[in-house]
Parts: structure tokens; C-alpha cells; sequence
């Protein structure tokens, strides 16, 4: 953990006592009393005791106006008599003041009687520092017979017979008691206070505050106490920027001293100085900036009696409404990027937060001791804290081991699992009605954007694995629920039929078409219709459709009849009308005389049919590949968005079938059947509905059909983000909600009510680091509802469902709760964990872990038991060597558990240790690619006997043994891992995705043809940071046989968007040597996995991963000191009595009391999470 310096500047002044009073008192009492508190609250606990401190009150009564108020209070344990050294030396300096008789009238034994040594320090250090202070302190708190009588050398000549007789009689004079010398420095208290700030270590701090009582908070007592103290000094002016400055000089003095600490400084004040004016924005610049300049992280804390304050908030700008005081305390704060605030602070309470431009600022309102403790644990933690083990702790549930306390807990990194999202979408008449052209930017009819949400919800997909159906509901005829993507994809395929027609119709098709009209009444379709007449046209995919249109609905077989073709193809209902009869057989002797059926007129008949046989109904089918789905939407253009055109032209062929009912209970329960298809059982699935929510097919306040339809998303594990479109202003967009709020439209509270449940720590930090986000968290909870009423929020809404449910990002953030669980193995011994492995291998936990749907998945197995076993002795080293084998088949295993792995790489994933190397010479892109890999590899196996070859040596000798021209790769790594006890293996982009998930990068490799080598590097030149696609390079449009020229490179990391790969061009070229590509499709990428397995490591290797948990617990008990206090207790349920938390024995289910040394459990006891995290830390340090 990162060592810190906290410099504190507290508001003493009585512009704070007019103004707050007891405002922020909880008691009651002077809001004075809250400052102790502040300074113990940013000290307390799980700081770092290399941490260091210093506190200064501004607003003191007379001299410099600051006081240091620990120095202060420090006299609490110096309580040693004062030396004979600094006694002579306070008589030598007030004798050289003028108190020529001090020696008479106080003697040596009185003075050490009242002077402490501290006290004394206190005085020399006063009169070295102000030579004006030995003066007045004669003047002002000595007698007058101390003194030489003032005056010149005359004065002197003429007053020396009445000095000399005042001298005469000091024998009959009283000497100075110990109450006088006491009088006398109480008189000097106000000139002694040290107003140049002294840096404490914390713990000397905290023993200041506490008195020396090992106390877990700071009593009220404590405080009262310590104010009564400080209260003479207090209640002056407010000399802020002064403050301000001697804060800034003591940063910068013991700069080298505290140059490896984070350096914080805390205001707390009303914010109005009297040395300045607080709207000099030049001069608030100018400190602020100075601070700056020093490495000072500054928060503002702003205090006032004020109930329209919005505490628990961050701010990115100023509100022109703040009060005066506000402002200035804002202008002075630290602006911080979102990313550097841990997730933990929105957990544990109800904060909000502004972000604009990726940042905001280090400035909070109080008005209540609540809210002023939030701002002391903003500064702590935001600022002091290291932010990775922060975020994972917090990522880290106790509740399911202590919950569940014999349980396999089986964490599966759903990182690359692939992804089902369906999308419902309502294209009612209502919608039309109620929306319009409300939420188009360009005031065109919203239902085009359908079309961009479907787009936005499956682009950019890395994985090929995704999977998307989108239903549209409210048709207005027919069906009324239908597969929006089927029926582009059927509309696309028959144009191009159309165009083409280089697949008539066959015989059979067209014959068995007409058997199907005559019977619906068209008993003279072959007079009308040559057959070559109709091949020439009619192409056999649109003959397949109107073909089974025609068998599977008899309606639509006679409406074609009756409607599309002309009358003489008809019969003309003879059983009805005998008279009938007679017509028709002289129609009949005629007909041969009507005109046959021109191509023009068979095609304007199917021109007719064809709306009514593109419509798709929904199916199994429906569901879509998503890059299949991307090719019907973009019309199999390469195109990174959605153009204008595109939709509109989408539009015009999906509006014939729209604005009908709102079939929305129905369209649900489609959906649903949908999610639970076989075929995508082992997908993330998330449905995103966008809607007005007025279902026209059941009542919106059927609550037994809405918890219907929650209970089948929950069955089915969907996660359901629910989409409320409206064209009103008053909603609020960008936002999240725990709770439903009585005032909204009932459609946006029946869409709430569909909507997943979603804890917070599940929400991915870049979610509100890319856009102006806020979120209810009542109950660690929210719900993935949103209300959109323009473009932009109807984007941010996909970028939602993808993001925060199906993204790579999402998933892969869960494995670092990996390694935490894995370091609680070290609890259990080896033959415990041995034995029950035997066990599970013939059980469920072993059948589970070879399952084909998570065969591809990082597996961990956590066991917790007593480790007596049943079914096998205890001692038997065949089954329990049998165990492990079992066990150990998964690759690395041990690495991806247990790796000693930097984690500024990969926790804070930072590509540090990925950093671009120099530029390649000749073609030697396979030495630069394979050291990278190799090297980085090795470094993961903790103990590896010798040094780890570098990055330059793995290079070179690559290089020396193949030469400076082109190698095979595999020829590479073939030898490389060989000599080094290392493997590799090809995988596809999933086994690429799965390694890099793993925190090991992979040698990828391609081939391009000189001129798409030209674009490619012409590309990055002019976008470093762009993301190459197929529309740049596209190598499925090369010639057959073309001559390629093969390149090595390193794929890092991978999101939503693209693949981040390694180039061996130096740090100069493109994104400081980095450069992203779509998908794996757009360069045709080969991949190669270097890694390890268990038995490649030799026993050394092996005791060493086995320490390295040990000492991570070692590391972690350093970094919790506060877990081993004597004050942090926890109350035994057995014995109800207190006992420290380092006192309590057992494990992650149940512990035993110090005490009564009885056991409990751990399930329902208060503290029982600190207490199982004491336990696990405890016994795994071991």
C-alpha cells in the first residue's frame, strides 16, 4: 500500500461558530468538536503506520492566527520535569530580555516544578524563532521586580541609587511559588502555540488524540476534553490562503522526505477568508496551482447549517447557486479521473457522481457528522488507499462461504462465454401515436431507429460465437408478432432473386403451386400461366416461399386467388348457382380466345403476393449469428455505422408490416421460448425491451401475468433491460433506479417492473467513465430500467445491455476474484483438499467440472470440510495422489491461481509490462513477437530456478539461431519452449480470448499482399488509434493464389470493440506501438497459446507456489494492521462477552471464543465478515 502524508487544515475561526454553530454537532455542542474527530478519522484504521500527518487551525486568536493543534495537545504525556539544561537556558534568554532578577524570584526547583520538558522545548523553540517573544513575555507576564527598570543611559545613571535600593531589599521580597510560575505561562499559552505545522507519525497522532488509551473511536468525552483545551485559542479570523501557503511551504520543505508518499491535503471550512477575497480567482489559481506543482491531491470540505446541500455527491462543475464559500472551496479542490475512485465507495453508501469530461472533483458539502465522516473516508480511501486491493476486497463475498459453509463453490469466468441477446421491439400503432417522430434527431419516424438499436446492441462484436433475434411486435395484419431480421434477410434474398433470376423456379415447385391454387379456386391458373412464361420470372426462392405460404394457410391461398390474379382464372361457383353453370361452359369454350400471361403480368402479380410472403414469423430460426445479423442490417457493406440511408431504406421495407396492437404479454412469452432453445443453453442471455409499455393484450396492472412473465426471464437466466420511449422532457435519461417512483407514466412502472435486478458491484466502472451516468443504490441494488426520449440516450441504452451484461469487460473483471479465493486454499491442508478431490471425482463437483458446455471455461474448485473422510484411509497416498491427477489435467491450473503476476498488469490491467520494445531489424517480427510471449510467461512461475531471460536475450538468441530473415512460427516455438520447459498449442480466436482472459498474451500471426500491406500501414499512420475493418482491408476480395508476406505480432487484450495487438515497430508507430483490429476475420489471424502445465515445474517451483499464498496473507495482515488491535472485537453469542478478533480460532464457517472456547457460527454473528476474513488471513500466513 502506498505510503501517504495528510496535512489537514481545519476552520477555527469565528466566522465558523457564527455560521455552523452546532449545525453539525449530533450532540448538540459546539460544532468544534467534530474537528478531533475529522483528524482521527483520516488516520484510523487501515492506514499505512508509514503514514504521516500534520494538522493546522486557522483562525486563532491573536499572533500568527494558526495553530498546530496536535502540538498542541501533545502535552498530555510529557509530563517529565523540565532538565537543568533548558531551565539555565529560559534564564539566560529572559535575563538577556530584561529580567535581570528572574534567578530571585523564581528558583531552579519551583520551575521544573511547573515546566515539563515538552513545555520547556515549546518556550526555547518560541524564543528562537521570534526574537520579539523573551521581550513581551518580561513585559506582559512577569512581575515587575524581574525586571531592570526601563530606559536609556541616563535613565539608567539617574534611576541606579533606586535600583540599588530596590536590590537591597529582594531578601524581603516572597519568592515565586509554583501557582506564580503557572500564572505566568498561562498568561504566555497564547504566544507559546506553535503555528508552524509539526508532521507526526500516526500513530504518534492517534496516541495525542487518544490520550494514550488504546480506544477504538474517539469518545465524545475524548472531545470535549480536548476542546476544552484548544477552546482559548480559538474563535479568531480566517486567514485561509495564508493557511493555505504554510500548508504548501510544509509540503514542499519535507519533500524529500516524503517523496515516495502520496501527499493529501484536507480543507474543512465555511470557505470565506478575511486575508483574501474568496472570489480572486487569480489568487485561488495561484495556490491552487502551487499545491498542484507540489504533488498535493487537495479535498474540499465544505460545512454550512443548510438542508439544500447535496451531500454524497461529487461534482465535476460549479453551481452557480452555491454560496460564496462553496465556490471558493471548489475552484481550490483536486480535479481526479472516475477511474481512480474505487467501486467500493458507491457500495458501501449512496453516492452520485458528475462526470464530465472523465473526471470530477475532490469537493463535498456537509451539513451533518454522517457526511463529514463520508468526506474524511472519501480523502482516505479515493486518495490514500491503494485502489487495487480496494476493489478486491470488495469483490471478495464472505456471505457465500459463511452462508454456505459446506458447499463447492464452483466460479466459472464467464469472460468469454458467448452471448444471446434478444431484442424486443414495439412497432405498434401506438408507439406511431404516441411518439412519432419524437425521438428522431432528423424528425423522421422514430421506428427508424429500431433498426440502429438492433445495430448498436450486436456491433463490433469480437466474438463470432454471439448470438441476436429481434422481434418486432404491433403488425398490422396477420400475425402481429414477426422476426424483424428474418424478414430483411427474406426481403434482401428475394430482390436479389428478382435481379438475377439465375435460379428459376423449378417444374416441380411451379406444379405443385398450381395444384394448391386450383384448390383454393384458381381451377383455370394453367390456361393463364405458360410454365416457361412463369420460369422466366419467377425465381425457385420466391416459389419456395409463396409455396408454403399457400400449404400452410388456406386464407392466404384464396385471398391470392381471389385477389392477385385476374378473373378468368377462377372458378365460378357453379354449386351454388346452377345458372352458373351454364355460363361457365361457354366461358370455358372461349377461354382458349383470352390473352396468356406475359412475364409483365405474372411479375406484377408476385409484386402483389410478395408483402404478404416476406413477413417472418418467429422460430427457433429466428435466432442469428451476429455477424450474420450485421450483414442483413448493412446490406453486406463493410460500414462501422448504420448510415442514414441504410435505415431508411430499411424502414420502407419493414413498414408495410407495422403500426398494428401491442401484443406485449404475448411477444414476452416468445421471447422467452426463445432464450430457453437448446442450442444457446450455455450463452449469457439478456433481452432488451424497448417499448411505450401499454400491452393491448392483457390489462398493464395484471400483476399475476407480469410476475409470469419475471419468474420465465428468471428460469430461463435472462437478464432484462427494459427501455421506456417516450417524447416527454421531464424524465430523466441516463440514469439508474432501485426503486419505482409513483409519478411515472404507467408504462415506464410496467417496464421497471420487467427489468433484472442487478447488485452494483456488477457495474462496470467505464459505464460511468464514458458517459454522465447516475445511479440509485438503495440496498446494493438497481435495476436495468432506462427512460429515452432522443438518440443519444437510446444509444447509451444498447451500450447498457452490452456493456454491463454481455461484454467481455464485465466478465473478465470477475476473475480477479480468482486469486482472493485461491488464497484461501491455504487454509485447508494438502491431504484434506487431496481426499475430498478423490470424493468429488466420483461425484457431481467432478462430473460438473467436465462438462461439455464449460469444458472451455477456467475452473476452480473451492472445498470446505473437517477433512476426515468416510469413504478411504486417511494415509492412502494412491487415492489421494489419484485425486490430484484428476485435478491437474486443466492447464496452468496452478498459474492462473497462484501466479506471481505484476498487478498493476493485471488487476489495474495496465500494459506495462507489454510496453512496445525498439524497431525490428530485417524481418524479424517472429524473435520480437516470441520474446514477448515467452518472456512473459516464465516470469509467471513463481521460485523458477536461475534468471528469467529478458526480453533482449530471448530476441537474440532467436535471432542468432534462425537469422534476420522470416521464420517459421511454429518452428519458433517449437524449440524455444522446448529449452525452457514451456509448451505451446494453436487455438481459434475463443482459445486466444480465453489465454489473454488469463492474463497470457499470445503470438498471433497474418499475411498480407503488398498492396494490402500498403493500406494497412497507410492506415495506422493516419489513425494510430483507429480500429482497422474489413473496409479497409478486406482479404476475401484477393485473387485466387495470391503472394502474401507473413507478419508475428502480440494480441494483449480484447473488448467489445476490437483486438489490441503488440506490433514490432517501436513505440513510434500508431497507438505508441499498439494497434486494434475489428475481429479476427479482418487479418485472418492465426493464434498460438504459450503456457505451462503442473508437471513441467520441478519441485522447487512447486514449494514456492505453495509459499506464495502464505505470504500474500502475510501481505494483506500488514496492510489490515487494524485487524490485529486489541480494541476491534467482536461479542461471542455463546458467552456474550467481547474478545479482540486476533483472539477467535476456526475457519470460514465457524469460529471458536477465546473465552468460553465454545464454537458458533459465523452465519448470523455481527462482524461475523471481518472476523472469517481475520480467521482465513490468519491461518493462511502460517
Amino acid at each position: 500500500m502506498a505510503k501517504a502524508l495528510i496535512g489537514i487544515l481545519l476552520d477555527v475561526s469565528d466566522s465558523m461558530r457564527r455560521n455552523v454553530g452546532s449545525g453539525v454537532d449530533e450532540d448538540g455542542g459546539p460544532w468544534a468538536l467534530s474537528i478531533f474527530e475529522v483528524i482521527d478519522n483520516l488516520i484510523k484504521h487501515d492506514v499505512s503506520p508509514d503514514n504521516s500527518v500534520f494538522a493546522l487551525a486557522f483562525g486563532a486568536r491573536g499572533g500568527d492566527q494558526l495553530l498546530d493543534i496536535l502540538t498542541c495537545l501533545q502535552s498530555s504525556k510529557c509530563d517529565q520535569k523540565a532538565t537543568d539544561d533548558q531551565v539555565e537556558k529560559i534564564f539566560r534568554i529572559l535575563e538577556g530580555a530584561g529580567a535581570k532578577y528572574i534567578r530571585k524570584w523564581a528558583r531552579r526547583e519551583v520551575v521544573q516544578g511547573v515546566f515539563t520538558r515538552h513545555k520547556a522545548s515549546l518556550f526555547l523553540e518560541k524564543a528562537e524563532s521570534d526574537e520579539d517573544f523573551p521581550k513581551t513575555f518580561v513585559q506582559m507576564c512577569l512581575p515587575p521586580e524581574c525586571r531592570v527598570f526601563p530606559g536609556g543611559a541616563l535613565a539608567a545613571q539617574l534611576l541606579t541609587g533606586a535600583e540599588h535600593a530596590c536590590a537591597s531589599v529582594w531578601s524581603s521580597i516572597r519568592e515565586a511559588t509554583e501557582e506564580d510560575i503557572q500564572g505566568a505561562l498561562t498568561k504566555a499559552q497564547p504566544l507559546l502555540v506553535s503555528f508552524k505545522p509539526r508532521i507526526f507519525n500516526v500513530k504518534e497522532a492517534s496516541d495525542v488524540l487518544h490520550g494514550y488509551i488504546d480506544e477504538g473511536e474517539l469518545s465524545k468525552e475524548r472531545s470535549r476534553e480536548l476542546l476544552e483545551k484548544v477552546e482559548p485559542y480559538i474563535y479568531g479570523a480566517t486567514p485561509l490562503y495564508q493557511a493555505i501557503r504554510t500548508a504548501t511551504k510544509c509540503f514542499e520543505k519535507h519533500a524529500s522526505t516524503f517523496q515516495s508518499h502520496k501527499k493529501l491535503l484536507f480543507v474543512l471550512s465555511d470557505g470565506d477568508p478575511t486575508d483574501g477575497g474568496e472570489n480572486d480567482s487569480a489568487a485561488i489559481k495561484k495556490v491552487a496551482t502551487r499545491l498542484e506543482n507540489a504533488g498535493v491531491t487537495v479535498v474540499g470540505c465544505f460545512v454550512t447549517q443548510s438542508k439544500t446541500i447535496q451531500p454524497r455527491q461529487m461534482f465535476s462543475k460549479m453551481n452557480t447557486n452555491w454560496d460564496s464559500g462553496s465556490k471558493f472551496l471548489f475552484s481550490l479542490s483536486s480535479t481526479i479521473t472516475t477511474q481512480s475512485i474505487p467501486r467500493t465507495m458507491f457500495v458501501k453508501r449512496d453516492w452520485s457522481i458528475d462526470f464530465e469530461n472523465n473526471e470530477t472533483r475532490l469537493f463535498l458539502q456537509v451539513n451533518h457528522p454522517d457526511h463529514l465522516r463520508d468526506a474524511c473516508d472519501l480523502a482516505r480511501n479515493v486518495v490514500c488507499s491503494q485502489e487495487a486491493l480496494s476493489d478486491l476486497l470488495a469483490d471478495v463475498d464472505l456471505d457465500v462461504y459463511i452462508n454456505q459453509p459446506i458447499l463447492i463453490i464452483i466460479i466459472a469466468d464467464k469472460g468469454n462465454m458467448p452471448a444471446l441477446i434478444g431484442i424486443l421491439l414495439d412497432v405498434s400503432g401506438s408507439m406511431e401515436r404516441n411518439i412519432g417522430s419524437g425521438i428522431d434527431e432528423d424528425g423522421e419516424p422514430w421506428a427508424r431507429s429500431i433498426f440502429e438499436v438492433i445495430d448498436n446492441l450486436i456491433k463490433y462484436d469480437v466474438s463470432a460465437d454471439n448470438h441476436v433475434f429481434a422481434v418486432g411486435f404491433g403488425a398490422n395484419e396477420g400475425e402481429q408478432i414477426f422476426d424483424i431480421l428474418g424478414t430483411l434477410q427474406r426481403i434482401h434474398l428475394h430482390n436479389r432473386a428478382f435481379d438475377r433470376n439465375d435460379k428459376p423456379v423449378t417444374r416441380g415447385h411451379l406444379n405443385e403451386i398450381f395444384k394448391v391454387l386450383e384448390k383454393a379456386g384458381a381451377r383455370y391458373i394453367r390456361k393463364w400461366a405458360d410454365v416457361e412464361v412463369a420460369r422466366k420470372v419467377v425465381p425457385d426462392y420466391t416459389a419456395d416461399l409463396l409455396l408454403r405460404k399457400c400449404q400452410s394457410d388456406q386464407s392466404f391461398a384464396r385471398k391470392f386467388v381471389m385477389e392477385f390474379l385476374p378473373p378468368a382464372c377462377r372458378d365460378w361457383h357453379t354449386e351454388d348457382n346452377p345458372l352458373l353453370g351454364l355460363v361457365e361452359t361457354v366461358a370455358t369454350s372461349v377461354v382458349t380466345t383470352f390473352k396468356r400471361a406475359t412475364t409483365e403480368d405474372v411479375k406484377d402479380v408476385i409484386d402483389k403476393a410478395a408483402p404478404h410472403l416476406m413477413k417472418r414469423s418467429v422460430g427457433e430460426d429466428s435466432i442469428f449469428n451476429v455477424r450474420k445479423a450485421s450483414d442483413i442490417l448493412h446490406g453486406c457493406f463493410d460500414e462501422e455505422e448504420l448510415s442514414k440511408e441504410r435505415s431508411r431504406e430499411l424502414l420502407r421495407r419493414i413498414e408495410p408490416y407495422i403500426y398494428g396492437g401491442t401484443p406485449l404479454y404475448e411477444s414476452i412469452e416468445r421471447a422467452t421460448n426463445l432464450m430457453r432453445t437448446s442450442e444457446v443453453s450455455s450463452h449469457e442471455k439478456v433481452l432488451f425491451v424497448l417499448s411505450d409499455g401499454k400491452p393491448g393484450d392483457g390489462a398493464i396492472d395484471d400483476h399475476w401475468r407480469k410476475s409470469e412473465a419475471v419468474s420465465g426471464f428468471k428460469n430461463a437466466e435472462v437478464n432484462v433491460v427494459s427501455c421506456f420511449v417516450t417524447d416527454s422532457t421531464t424524465i430523466e435519461p441516463r440514469r439508474l433506479y432501485s426503486e419505482m417512483k409513483p409519478d411515472w407514466h404507467e408504462g415506464a412502472q410496467f417496464l421497471f417492473s420487467l427489468s433484472s435486478i442487478l447488485t452494483t458491484q456488477s457495474i462496470p466502472r467505464t459505464m460511468f467513465v464514458k458517459r454522465d451516468w447516475s445511479i440509485e443504490v438503495k440496498n446494493n441494488e438497481t435495476r436495468l430500467f432506462l427512460q429515452v426520449n432522443h438518440p443519444d440516450h437510446l444509444r447509451d441504452a444498447c451500450d447498457l445491455a452490452r456493456d454491463v451484461v454481455c461484454s467481455q469487460e464485465a466478465g473478465a473483471r470477475y476473475i480477479r476474484k480468482w486469486a482472493d479465493v485461491e488464497v484461501a486454499r491455504s487454509v485447508i491442508p494438502d491431504y484434506t483438499a487431496d481426499l475430498l478431490l478423490r470424493k468429488f471425482q466420483s461425484d457431481q463437483a467432478t462430473v460438473l467440472m467436465r462438462s461439455n458446455e464449460v469444458s472451455c471455461h477456467k475452473k476452480v474448485l473451492f472445498v470446505l470440510s473437517d477433512g476426515e473422510p468416510r469413504d478411504g484411509a486417511i494415509d492412502d497416498l494412491v487415492k489421494k495422489n489419484e485425486a490430484v491427477s484428476n485435478l491437474t489435467d486443466a492447464e496452468e491450473a496452478l498459474s492462473d491461481l497462484l501466479a506471481d503476476v505484476d498487478l498493476d498488469v493485471y488487476i489495474n490491467q495496465s500494459v506495462r509490462d507489454y510496453e512496445a520494445q525498439a524497431k525490428q531489424e530485417g524481418q524479424t517480427c517472429f524473435a520480437h513477437a516470441s520474446a514477448t510471449v515467452l518472456h512473459l510467461t516464465m516470469k509467471r512461475i513463481h521460485g523458477r530456478q536461475g534468471k528469467i531471460p529478458d526480453f533482449e536475450e530471448l530476441k537474440n538468441e532467436m535471432i542468432g539461431h534462425f537469422g534476420k530473415e522470416a521464420a517459421v512460427i511454429k518452428t519458433v516455438l517449437e524449440k524455444m519452449c522446448n529449452k525452457y520447459r514451456l509448451r505451446y498449442k494453436q487455438v481459434d480466436l475463443k482459445g486466444a480470448m480465453e489465454a489473454v482472459a488469463s492474463s497470457r498474451p499470445v503470438v498471433a500471426t497474418f499475411g498480407l499482399t503488398l498492396n494490402e500491406w500498403g493500406r494497412f500501414y497507410e492506415f495506422f499512420e493516419t489513425d494510430g488509434k483507429g480500429i482497422l475493418t474489413k473496409r479497409v482491408i478486406d482479404i476475401t476480395a484477393r485473387p485466387e493464389n495470391p503472394k502474401g508476406f507473413g507478419h508475428a505480432v502480440v494480441l494483449t487484450s480484447f473488448n467489445s470493440e476490437y483486438l489490441r495487438l503488440l506490433n514490432s515497430k517501436g513505440s513510434d508507430w500508431a497507438d505508441n506501438g499498439f494497434f486494434k483490429v475489428q475481429n479476427a476475420d479482418v487479418l485472418g489471424f492465426k493464434f498460438y497459446d504459450v503456457h505451462w502445465e503442473v508437471e513441467d515445474l520441478n519441485e522447487k517451483e512447486k514449494t514456492s507456489f505453495k509459499e506464495l499464498g502464505s505470504k500474500r496473507a502475510k501481505w494483506l495482515m500488514e496492510t489490515l494492521p487494524s485487524l490485529q488491535r486489541d480494541d476491534y472485537t467482536v461479542n461471542c453469542p455463546r458467552c456474550q462477552q467481547d474478545s479482540p478478533v486476533k483472539k477467535f480460532t476456526g475457519n470460514l464457517s465457524g469460529a471458536k471464543c477465546p473465552k468460553c472456547n465454545k464454537e458458533f457460527n459465523l452465519k448470523n454473528v455481527p462482524k461475523g465478515n471481518i472476523l472469517a476474513l481475520n480467521i482465513y488471513l490468519t491461518a493462511s500466513s502460517t
